[in-house]
């Protein structure tokens, strides 16, 4: 079930919501020897309606390409501890402020050079640390949400890859959403 929830009130709707389906990508390669960055998304039918409130904020969905034009790009996860049988998700929920960069800077600022090549619908997020730029992700499915030039919230993507946490490190991936 999909709990949905709004943190910053107690609203009674607040209640979860049955998954009736998922639709996962027709391209997507779950064999592939390599990871599919391209087609790792899925659609989510729920069994029940989800009433928009005055609350809720409608996003915009992010361009084809990446610009520099973002003010602000947050990215959210939970830390979470894994035990043999099981994932707990702390709460409450993390995020960090981040900078979108192509795939292709990305790869180069890890040191991967060529490993993975350039690909338009993939790019990831990167945070200023002590030591350089790092790259970083949420959960999967976790969304990447950016304030445009216009000041209004965008859906950039949705964390593709990574290691079922909210962290900074090795190459994570985030999916353009704009494409779908």
């Amino acid at each position: 079930a999909i709990f949905v929830d709004r943190p910053s009130c107690a609203d009674p709707t607040d209640r979860p919501i049955g998954v009736k389906a998922t639709y996962i990508h027709p391209n997507y390669d779950f064999y592939s020897q390599f990871q599919d960055y391209e087609h790792n998304v899925a659609l989510l039918k729920l069994s029940d309606s989800y009433v928009v409130s005055k609350l809720d904020q409608p996003l915009q969905i992010g361009p084809l390409r990446l610009d520099d034009s973002y003010s602000s790009c947050l990215i959210f996860g939970w830390q979470s501890t894994v035990f043999p049988n099981s994932r707990v998700f702390a709460k409450p929920i993390q995020y960090a402020e981040v900078l979108p960069n192509t795939w292709k800077v990305c790869t180069y600022a890890q040191g991967m050079y060529g490993a993975i090549t350039d690909r338009e619908k993939i790019f990831c997020a990167m945070i200023e640390s002590e030591e350089g730029l790092k790259t970083c992700a949420g959960n999967p499915g976790s969304p990447i949400i950016c304030d445009n030039q216009y000041g209004r919230k965008i859906l950039l993507g949705i964390a593709s890859w990574t290691n079922y946490t909210f962290y900074c490190d090795g190459l994570p991936a985030y999916l353009s959403v704009a494409p779908f």
